[in-house]
């Protein structure tokens, strides 16, 4: 049994460190929710600039949701498949490229159809995309399947390609 009357200001003690931890909390959840507010402010005022900008020019609007349009109506054609040193090389054209302004192209090759399994990406340079291009993998088998993936403004396309 406990006897207060030896346990001087233990009470006292325990009363006030609960008050300071409800303190502290309160206080921690109160910068925490000023600085997300802070964040969330400066977001928006970065998009509401942003479309007020883009906003003052509807032709580059227009322009840009053309290319968009244009952009998912590529498709990839493949022109000859060579296989010699244990080299795949694959070349290919990408149709409706007319009036197309492209600015990132790349291509990669993946163990299967996901394109998440492709590790090293071959960047093009954006003003040979109309021309042919030419993909190489350099570890092939005489045999196999392989999978080409061609990314055009983050457009992407598949090839599988069997030898």
């Amino acid at each position: 049994m406990l006897n207060f009357k030896n346990e001087k200001g233990s009470i006292t003690l325990f009363v006030l460190v609960s008050c300071m931890f409800f303190i502290a909390s309160v206080t921690c959840v109160h910068m925490y929710m000023q600085s997300k507010q802070v964040s969330v402010n400066r977001e928006y005022r970065q998009i509401k600039a942003n479309y007020e900008a883009n906003m003052a020019d509807t032709n580059s609007l227009k322009e840009a949701y053309y290319q968009l349009s244009q952009i998912k109506n590529l498709n990839i054609m493949l022109e000859k498949t060579t296989y010699q040193n244990n080299q795949l090389i694959v070349e290919f054209t990408l149709n409706n490229t007319e009036n197309i302004e492209v600015k990132t192209a790349k291509y990669g090759w993946g163990t299967n159809t996901s394109i998440d399994t492709v590790t090293e990406w071959n960047y093009i340079e954006s003003g040979s995309v109309n021309d042919k291009m030419i993909a190489v993998y350099n570890h092939a088998a005489t045999t196999g399947d392989y999978h080409l993936f061609v990314v055009i403004d983050n457009q992407e396309f598949y090839q599988k390609i069997t030898i």
